[in-house]
């Protein structure tokens, strides 16, 4: 390990538009996968490997300060702000006066595990790398033996499993003087990887983690982030209020204040926050559920997110469906999971048709939405923030309202 690497930069500035609408109202970094703010598992990582960390931030930028303050352990936070998303290149030139002479850059908004970070830190220009079911969705490596000779930005013909950069690299200031002499087209941003070529010029080496990243690209990575760390789950931690009945099976991390309803079935993994009530006679299996929910009787959740604040009527069922912060959901909402046409369930981001690549997605409700009595959500669809939703609809396209 390099003993001159004390700081890495964090970058948390973007808009995040593809992940909409789980983020409208927060910065990507602050949406939680199994109950943990993604900046935080990240900074997590970094106990013991840094000093400090400069995070660089924008959209939102306050409930990032507000939420981490000047430290975090013993890990020193430093803020930057950029003041226009201009690209990543122009967000690690915003941080070039409060950084040493080698550092990391890291996303704030993936998942990283300590030993994958660390394998960077054995290096001076490094990038880490991992396989990906879809690289046509990132930057894919070329290599000529231990060197990066390319990135090549989401080739659409590239073979499932390619190696892609996970966006985390070690480097020294040398890369500042680089991207000052980069002049981008008119209207385009600076990217970091516009230095890609210089850098391989000096020679840019790669690390490989096979299980040690997970990107949060679109609303539904949200799930699989959360199974992901989920299934390392191993504590069963009860506290609060049992009734009668009830049977808490496998693995479960239960917070202060917890009411469990009589005869309530809850299958681990599951994580519930603090002040979680849950009615009688419902099932919950393999959910991440925040502080200060309410799920009502006979109800049916498997496999989904639910952040904080969320009130759920009698009678719901969720599944695999991502849920933002003080979103009520009325009595006898039900979400389908299946595809319309063809193996995977399609949706919209931007305006394109994504495929998600799953055979088993539900619905993504932004905070504060409404869901009426007794609608059904389709597979896919998406709820914007502060939507309302009448009763007894069925819900076959985005909802893009406030």
């Amino acid at each position: 390990m390099r003993g001159g690497l004390k700081e890495a930069v964090i970058l948390c500035a973007g808009r995040s538009t593809r992940t909409y609408p789980m983020t409208l109202r927060k910065p990507k970094p602050m949406l939680k996968v199994a109950n943990t703010r993604i900046l935080e598992h990240l900074l997590r990582q970094l106990q013991g490997l840094i000093e400090r960390a400069v995070i660089v931030i924008g959209f939102e930028g306050e409930q990032l300060v507000r939420a981490f303050g000047e430290r975090f352990g013993d890990v020193r936070i430093t803020y930057v702000e950029q003041s226009e998303q201009r690209g990543t290149g122009d967000a690690l030139l915003t941080a070039e006066s409060h950084l040493g002479e080698s550092f990391l850059m890291l996303n704030g908004d993936d998942l990283l595990k300590r030993e994958a970070i660390e394998m960077l830190t054995y290096h001076e220009l490094c990038v880490l790398a991992a396989p990906h079911p879809q690289p046509w969705r990132f930057g894919v490596l070329i290599t000529e033996g231990e060197f990066v000779k390319a990135v090549c930005e989401k080739p659409k013909g590239a073979p499932p499993n390619s190696l892609v950069s996970t966006g985390a690299y070690a480097l020294t200031r040398a890369v500042f003087e680089m991207l000052k002499r980069i002049q981008p087209a008119e209207g385009k941003e600076l990217m970091f990887t516009d230095v890609i070529p210089m850098l391989s010029s000096l020679g840019l080496r790669y690390e490989v983690t096979e299980d040690g990243w997970m990107p949060v690209t679109y609303p539904w990575d949200i799930l699989l982030c959360t199974d992901w760390l989920m299934k390392g789950l191993n504590v069963r931690s009860i506290s609060g209020y049992i009734g009668s009945g009830a049977k808490l099976i496998g693995p479960i991390e239960m917070g202060e204040g917890c009411h469990v309803g009589d005869d309530v079935i809850i299958h681990g993994p599951c994580k519930l926050g603090d002040d979680v009530r849950i009615g009688e006679r419902t099932v919950i299996r393999s959910c991440a559920i925040g502080d200060g929910v309410s799920i009502g009787q006979d109800c049916d959740l498997d496999g989904c997110v639910i952040y904080d604040g969320v009130r759920i009527g009698n009678g719901v069922r969720l599944r695999r469906s991502v849920v933002g912060d003080f979103v009520t959901i009325c009595d006898g909402v039900s979400t389908r999971t299946e595809p319309r046409d063809g193996r995977t369930v399609i949706s919209v981001v931007k305006g394109e048709s994504i495929d998600t690549g799953l055979s088993d997605v539900g619905a993504f409700i932004g905070d504060g939405a409404l869901i009426g009595e007794g609608c059904t959500l389709m597979a896919g669809v998406k709820v914007w923030a502060g939507a309302r939703i009448p009763p007894r609809c069925t819900v076959e396209a985005d909802v893009i309202e406030g």
